[in-house]
C-alpha cells in the first residue's frame, strides 16, 4: 500500500514538473484570439499550442537560430508554425502565399514573417536575400484569410473595399512601400473604429 502511494506521488510530481517545465499543451485555440494576446507562446504543425512564460528569440554567429522556452527549451523553426514572443508575432513561410524560400535570419527565426501592422488588414515583412542585397518583402492579409505577398492585385483586394485607404496608398506612389502601407492600414483603422462607434 505504501510503495502505491509513493509512485502515484512520484506520478503526480513528474505530470507537475513536465507541464510547467515544457510549458502548458492547450487545445487549439482560434487564431485570431490567440495572436491578438499579450501571451508567449508556439504553435506547431500538428496544430498544438504550448504557452510559455519566457520565450526569446537566440541568435549568433556560433549559433543556429532557435527559441528558447522558459531558458530551458529549445525549438527550432522547422517545427513552428507561428509563434509570439515579446508582443511580436511571427508566421513561417508555409503560410505565406508567394513567398519564395528564405533562410535568413534577421528579426525573427528563419524564413518567419512578423506582424509589423494590425487591424482590418494585417501587413507582416520578411527579410529575403534577391541575390546582391537583403531586401524586405511585404504580405497582406484582410479578414484573417490567407497572407499573399503584397502586390497591386492584393493590395486592390485588400484596400477595395476602403476608397480613401486605396486612393491614399495609390497618391503616395513616390514613397517607399511601408510608408504607403502604413497611410492605408491607418484609414483602415480608423475608418473601421468609426464604423463600430455608430
Amino acid at each position: 500500500m505504501k510503495k502505491q502511494i509513493t509512485l502515484t506521488t512520484l506520478a503526480l510530481i513528474t505530470l507537475f514538473f513536465s507541464v510547467f517545465a515544457k510549458g502548458k499543451t492547450s487545445p487549439i485555440i482560434e487564431n485570431d484570439e490567440l495572436a491578438n494576446s499579450k501571451v508567449d507562446y508556439i504553435k506547431l504543425k500538428d496544430g498544438s499550442v504550448h504557452t510559455y512564460h519566457t520565450l526569446v528569440l537566440v541568435q549568433g554567429a556560433f549559433v543556429s537560430p532557435h527559441l528558447l522556452a522558459n531558458g530551458k527549451e529549445k525549438v527550432f523553426a522547422d517545427d513552428i508554425v507561428e509563434y509570439r514572443t515579446n508582443g511580436q508575432l511571427a508566421v513561417s513561410q508555409h503560410c505565406l502565399k508567394g513567398s519564395k524560400k528564405s533562410n535568413i535570419s534577421a528579426d525573427a527565426l528563419p524564413g518567419f514573417a512578423i506582424r509589423i501592422m494590425q487591424g482590418p488588414v494585417n501587413v507582416y515583412a520578411r527579410k529575403i536575400h534577391n541575390g546582391t542585397t537583403m531586401v524586405t518583402e511585404y504580405y497582406l492579409q484582410s479578414n484573417n484569410g490567407p497572407i499573399e505577398l503584397c502586390t497591386p492585385a492584393t493590395v486592390k483586394t485588400s484596400f477595395g473595399n476602403n476608397v480613401a485607404a486605396l486612393q491614399i496608398f495609390e497618391e503616395r506612389s513616390k514613397d517607399n512601400l511601408y510608408n504607403r502601407l502604413r497611410a492605408a492600414v491607418e484609414i483602415m483603422n480608423t475608418s473601421s473604429m468609426s464604423a463600430s462607434n455608430k
